[in-house]
């Protein structure tokens, strides 16, 4: 088969256990400031919650934590607090890392830093872990301050949404999952009005980043299955139809595409599978930004 193939796999978080566990999200080490945590639980990012930590008492300034009544079946490899903000005062330097402890042992993300987004873009804190925690029976975000402790050290966190849940990884032995002609592109979600004399008024609103396109040629085992449990790309298809939230992680080589490109929205269009000889295409999927 033809390679023209960007040389990255992608990524697809399918499922956010936080959407739809009802348990208490633990906090430490700072003081809910507004909204409530609770609020990280909501799939909409309009409901934010501010956690305020001041003082020298400790170098972990916030730790969120989430802790399942049950763990069985329940898998993470991807972390996220969705549509930060961070603010510092007498603070050198702060650093931002993730750990998820399971049956299959404790992963440690490693250390990133908030995303330098451009106006309008969501800043959304990604951990993608190595490897899966299967049976995760608990999740740790940190943020710690680096350098001086003072009694006037101030670190303010606003994020909207908490994502913890598993990866399907898409990659293929043609150098990368993507072929070259998908697509990124912005919208305005605003509206424009004219009056009948032709004057213009604009309602701005928040770009919405999109991502459309096809894969390269994949197995048939990993668009179908093989039997074995686990998941598949039909799966995935049937599982995050067109209105349930994923997280589209098309490159993740560096830290700076990792949270420019992600999205978190939903597919507006799942796309097909074709057969090609023993490989299988999937083309014709639309990611879509949400807010």
């Amino acid at each position: 088969m033809p390679n023209h193939a960007l040389g990255v796999d992608v990524k697809i978080g399918y499922y956010n256990h936080a959407f739809v566990e009802t348990q208490g999200i633990g906090m430490s080490f700072g003081t809910v400031t507004a909204g409530a945590l609770a609020n990280l639980r909501v799939p909409q990012l309009d409901q934010r919650v501010t956690i305020t930590s001041t003082g020298e008492a400790a170098r972990e300034a916030i730790r969120i934590q989430d802790i399942p009544p049950d763990a069985t079946g329940r898998t993470v490899q991807v972390i996220a607090l969705l549509d930060i903000e961070v603010t510092t005062d007498n603070v050198e330097e702060l650093s931002f890392w993730a750990e998820a402890d399971g049956a299959s042992g404790s992963v440690a993300a490693t250390l990133v830093t908030p995303p330098d987004m451009p106006d309008g873009f969501p800043r959304n804190l990604l951990f993608v872990l190595d490897e899966p925690v299967v049976d995760c029976d608990r999740v740790r975000i940190y943020v710690n301050v680096t350098g001086p402790l003072l009694e006037d050290n101030t670190v303010t966190l606003t994020a909207s949404a908490l994502w913890l849940g598993p990866l399907q990884v898409i990659t293929t032995d043609q150098g990368g999952a993507l072929e070259e002609s998908s697509a990124y592109s912005v919208e305005d979600g605003g509206q424009v009005q004219r009056t009948s004399a032709g004057q213009v008024y604009c309602e701005p609103a928040g770009a919405i980043r999109t991502h459309s396109g096809n894969t390269v040629y994949i197995t048939r085992t990993e668009a179908f299955g093989d039997g074995s449990g686990g998941m598949d790309v039909q799966q995935l298809m049937a599982s995050a139809r067109t209105t349930r939230p994923i997280l589209w992680i098309p490159d993740d080589s560096t830290e700076h595409l990792l949270h420019r490109l992600t999205i978190y929205g939903q597919m507006t269009q799942v796309g097909r599978l074709v057969p090609r000889g023993p490989y299988v295409r999937w083309e014709g999927w639309q990611v879509r930004e949400s807010r």
